[in-house]
């Protein structure tokens, strides 16, 4: 007889322990469900386990997708390797990036679709035709010029539109970042150096040594008087450098042009800031709008009043009185003409103002508004003379935030001691004989000759247009540049990721 069978009988046998077999019988399937239950539990904690680690797996791979293609476009396009994604803040606080005018990603040397298009925190779909497949984005990418390290920062994402399994992984890698020389050297103070060329007539002259940063070598083409494309370097008009009295002083030699992928340096103060930030607080001549009248046609500073600061660090004041040897007749003035007249400065008929009363000193004028000469109207340094040289004139410096126009003859006439450093995206334009002599920096800018307006100095720009007019290159005291003149030209240069840190996984 089987062991249970007996049991039963005995419990049957016994009419008082029937009620305990109840009891026991009902534990028993209590006991067998509750191992049940915890059975599927498990069973289903593990399912879920395994579907998150799968997800997370999944978005891991996702973000590793998303660091790779940032990578080659990095690589594709090694000039961003040295710009942030964005300029004026982590690109993570901007959707997409609001920068217009400093180097970034979002507007690099010479945009390009694929770059603009990657500046932005959009998802992209790693297979276009199926986003379930997993998506990634950017969240940054900076480069720290000390270390030379840029660090790119990438999520990626799967299962984001069905909310089972959704998983999102950010990652961050460092990757260092070298520079590369490239084409050879640079033949002293370009003449010329542009992003992008307009050649509208085959009178303009370029007397001037051409540092062609337009990233394309060998295959450029131009607009002629026909606007018709033609070859790059065939339709350029270098001519011999003229050996003339100043303010050209260059012997007569050919220019030379050289094709160098790299980005302007930065403006004076913040870079590419568009605006003047870095205005010094103090020691400031802060000036009401000028006022021209046919009764003062002249203005001549500094003025009773106007503080300086010498070479020492010192703060004085200037007195007309001052002796030939008074510290103020060697020391920094800086001007400010304020938003309430437009920061602009306007002259016309034979009006002018001319800062200096010595060849020793400097002026620095923060102009927030346009500059507009017309008529020979004129802005000149100390002294007066037609053709001053750089060792017998005060220097004069303009940081300006606005357009610059030169007509009818309202040519400038400093030495190359003259300095203009345009920020944001404007315009400068000479037309009719309008001439300026000395160096222009305007990195976000458009620069245009017209009607045989020149250009005597130096002019670096974004764009550079002329319809018949020129540029004339003089030599310069690049010591006395508020910024760097390259000497070659380089190229970033991209090693192995050297860290790999996953940032966020949820």
């Amino acid at each position: 007889m089987k062991p249970q069978l007996k049991i039963n009988l005995v419990f049957h046998a016994d009419g008082r322990n029937q009620g305990f077999a109840t009891v026991v019988a009902l534990g028993l399937g209590l006991s067998l469900t509750l191992i049940g239950v915890m059975m599927i539990t498990r069973s289903q904690g593990d399912v879920s386990t395994v579907t998150s680690q799968r997800a997370i797996s999944k978005s891991f791979a996702a973000a590793e997708t998303g660091i790779v293609r940032f990578q080659t476009l990095i690589d594709r396009n090694r000039e961003i390797a040295i710009l942030p994604a964005c300029g004026n803040a982590s690109l993570s606080n901007t959707t997409p990036c609001s920068d217009a005018t400093n180097p970034s990603w979002f507007v690099p040397p010479l945009p390009t679709p694929d770059v603009t298009a990657a500046a932005t925190r959009a998802w992209k779909n790693i297979d276009p035709a199926n986003p379930n497949r997993g998506q990634y984005r950017l969240i940054d990418y900076t480069y720290d010029v000390t270390t030379q390290v840029g660090t790119l920062i990438v999520e990626g994402r799967v299962e984001q539109n069905t909310g089972r399994g959704a998983s999102t992984t950010r990652l961050a890698v460092t990757i260092p970042i070298s520079t590369t020389a490239v084409g050879g050297a640079v033949s002293g103070v370009p003449g010329l150096w542009a992003q992008s060329f307009y050649m509208g007539n085959p009178a303009v002259q370029i007397n001037a040594n051409i540092l062609d940063s337009s990233q394309v070598i060998g295959g450029k083409t131009f607009a002629a008087s026909n606007n018709a494309p033609d070859d790059y370097l065939g339709k350029i008009p270098i001519l011999p450098l003229p050996n003339t009295p100043p303010p050209y002083d260059r012997t007569t030699t050919v220019p030379i042009v050289t094709p160098f992928n790299v980005p302007f340096p930065p403006l004076p103060g913040v870079t590419y800031a568009g605006q003047v930030a870095s205005i010094p607080a103090a020691n400031m001549n802060n000036k009401p709008c000028i006022q021209i009248t046919t009764e003062t046609p002249e203005l001549n500073y500094p003025v009773d009043g106007d503080v300086f600061t010498d070479a020492a660090g010192t703060v004085g004041t200037y007195h007309t009185t001052d002796a030939a040897t008074a510290p103020s007749m060697s020391g920094n003035y800086a001007y400010r003409f304020p938003n309430g007249c437009g920061g602009s400065m306007s002259f016309n008929q034979t009006s002018s103002v001319i800062f200096g009363k010595s060849v020793n000193q400097t002026f620095s004028l923060f102009l927030d508004g346009n500059l507009t000469m017309a008529n020979t109207g004129t802005i000149k340094p100390f002294p007066l003379n037609t053709n001053p040289t750089a060792s017998d004139s005060a220097a004069l410096i303009i940081y300006i935030n606005g357009d610059v126009n030169l007509n009818n003859s309202a040519g400038l006439s400093p030495p190359e001691k003259f300095q203009l450093y345009i920020y944001g995206v404007r315009n400068m334009t000479t037309a009719n004989v309008g001439n300026f002599r000395g160096f222009i920096f305007a990195p976000e800018s458009t620069v245009t000759s017209n009607n045989t307006g020149a250009f005597i100095g130096a002019v670096w720009t974004k764009n550079f247009s002329s319809s018949l007019g020129s540029v004339y290159q003089s030599d310069l005291d690049a010591t006395k540049l508020k910024v760097t003149v390259p000497t070659t030209g380089s190229k970033p240069r991209m090693g192995n990721i050297s860290s790999w840190t996953p940032q966020q996984v949820n």
